[in-house]
């Protein structure tokens, strides 16, 4: 992209909107309540298409930087841009208690912590959240309701 914008001869500054956090940020950030810290990858890369050496600097530095500077342990991972493969999913395995995807769908008790499902609320209206919310918690209680008929 910086070729391009050279060649055309045009500026691209950074929006605020879109710009990376700073340190002190991420740090006043995890002193929040109910907030957690976790590994996004050193420079937001499609892990899924990283070789292995590649691949486990991307994910695991990502954990190191961030432990060095929160002085605690990182032990949540989201792959960038929700991509992921066997190889990326093995090393979040190892090195994560919980890795998530950007794949919808409710967690169950055999569902892999290393790829689990999420919402992204920020792609969804009010509506449609609450429809997916009452969608997944509704398949939830059937089955208890189902787990109960058994016993």
């Amino acid at each position: 992209m910086r070729h391009i914008i050279a060649w055309a001869g045009a500026t691209c500054p950074p929006r605020d909107t879109h710009r990376p956090m700073l340190a002190d940020e991420v740090v006043e950030l995890s002193r929040r309540p109910r907030h957690t810290i976790g590994a996004h990858g050193v420079h937001h890369l499609w892990v899924s298409e990283e070789p292995g050496a590649l691949l486990q600097q991307e994910m695991l530095g990502s954990k190191h930087s961030l432990e060095r500077l929160l002085h605690k342990d990182v032990t949540v991972f989201a792959y960038p841009y929700g991509y992921h493969d066997a190889a990326s999913v093995a090393i979040a395995h190892d090195s994560f208690l919980a890795a998530v995807t950007t794949l919808p769908g409710a967690v169950t008790a055999d569902t892999n912590r290393a790829a689990l499902p999420r919402i992204d609320a920020s792609c969804l209206t009010t509506m449609e959240l609450c429809a997916a919310l009452d969608s997944l918690f509704g398949a939830r209680e059937h089955r208890n309701d189902d787990h109960r008929s058994k016993s």
